[in-house]
Parts: C-alpha cells; structure tokens; sequence
C-alpha cells in the first residue's frame, strides 16, 4: 500500500526538534539481522531436517540385518513306482498290439519276437491272443477279469492281443494258422509258433465258469520248468475232451 506524504520545508529552529530526531531515527533503523535470518533460516531448516530425517532412514535400513530366510522345504521323494506290469501286484499282463504303418507281413515274426522279450524281462509267459472285433470284442473279453476265476488262470500270462482281420497275413508268417477266434497261441523267442495253441471251442461260451479252467491249464503247461505237454480238461462228466492237432481243443470255431 502507498503512503503520500505531505512534504514541507522545516524551519530552522525545528531541525532539532525530539521529533523530528525521532523520525529520523526512524528512517535510518534497518530490520535486524535477526529477522532477516529467521525469515530465510525457516526453510533452509526444513530442508535440512529432511535430509536429516532420510538420511537416518536410509542408514537404518542399510544397517539393520536381512530378516532370516525360512530354510527350504526338503525336496519331496521320488513318486514311488505303481507296480511295474510283471510285479506282484500285476500278475497277468495284456497289450493290444497294434501293427505299425507301412508294415509288411514279413516283419510278423520281429513284431511278436519283441513281444516275447518283454514277456521274459516281465517273467512272464508270452501267449498271442486273436480275437474279431465283430464276434470277441475286447472288451467284453476284458470285462471278463472282474471275476476272480479269470484273473487266477491267467495269472503269470503276458497276452499279446491282435486283431484276426488286420493280422492274418502276418500271423501266417509266425507259422499261425487262424481257423477259428478267440484262439490263444504260444510263440517261441523267434516270434513263430510252437505249435500249441487252444481256441474258445473247447469251452463253448466266453464265461468264467467255462474258461478258467482249460485256459489256466493250458497257460501251466507253457510255463518254464513245465513238461510242455497240455492235457486237454475234462467235461462235466470227467470225459475228456477231443483235441485238434496242435493241442487245440475241439468244437466249432467261430468268426
């Protein structure tokens, strides 16, 4: 705000006046230095405190120790095996063999003589199965091991399961002739036959009161340390029953 001052000469006589002294005095006083520091000092204060305040923040955090880390979890164990196919717990084997693409009937005896060395490391007994998928679906014939009387017969029993209509030419080649299906067959290392074989005709019906019996003694007479000889089982009536050459069991076969 401007102040108008209303300027006169003064006479001699009143330049000494205490008055007059007074204002003078008054122009000449200067703000203290004081006030001028104080006016200037506030926010250099302020700043100072910050960096203060920063400063030992930062210190503390530079100087405090890292909290403890919570020790690693132990690595957990090695899944453990479910049974491995020839353990204990799976005392009979089944795999559908399927032939690979391009694949010529002369590869028959190779494809079923790598069946067998899977069966021996499996210590296992390697018995090809033929079945039709129109007349033996598999699986029916799988539903079939939910009786205790099946899982018993072919227990020890790698069987190796292949389609009659896609496998015929190459069976022919392993010295397998399919007369009738189902049909079991036994092969030797080379991937051929040996010459026994039995078929679902000697039995009649796929049920397990009918073919557990035949069939775990034909799988028995396969086994190592066995005489190799099958003895066709007997009928209801303690007669035995016919047999095809081959130890094939007699009946009508079917496709």
């Amino acid at each position: 705000m401007d102040h108008k001052y209303d300027i006169r000469p003064v006479a001699p006589e009143a330049q000494h006046s205490p008055l007059i002294a007074r204002m003078e005095d008054r122009k000449s006083i200067s703000p203290p230095k004081t006030a001028l520091m104080h006016r200037h000092s506030v926010p250099l204060f302020l700043a100072a405190g910050f960096l203060l305040t920063a400063s030992i923040t930062l210190g503390a955090q530079s100087t405090d120790p890292a909290p403890p880390q919570a020790p690693a979890a132990p690595a957990a164990p090695a899944a453990a095996s479910s049974g491995a196919m020839g353990s204990d717990s799976t005392p009979y084997v089944l795999t559908n063999l399927v032939l690979p693409a391009k694949a010529k009937p002369a590869q028959g005896p190779a494809l079923l003589a790598a069946e067998f060395k899977k069966a021996a490391d499996l210590k296992k007994t390697p018995v090809v199965y033929v079945y039709s998928p129109k007349s033996s679906p598999l699986e029916e014939f799988h539903k079939l091991f939910a009786d205790s009387l099946v899982k018993d017969a072919f227990r020890g029993v790698y069987l190796i399961e292949v389609d009659v209509n896609t496998w015929r030419p190459f069976l022919k080649q392993s010295n397998i002739t399919v007369t009738g299906v189902p049909a079991y067959y036994a092969i030797g290392e080379d991937g051929k036959s040996i010459g026994r074989q039995i078929a679902a005709a000697t039995w009649g019906d796929d049920t397990p009161a009918t073919m557990s019996k035949p069939l775990k003694s034909f799988f028995q007479s396969l086994a190592p340390g066995r005489t190799n000889v099958y003895i066709p089982p007997s009928n209801d009536n303690g007669q035995s029953m016919p047999g095809m050459p081959g130890g094939m069991g007699g009946g009508m076969p079917r496709f």
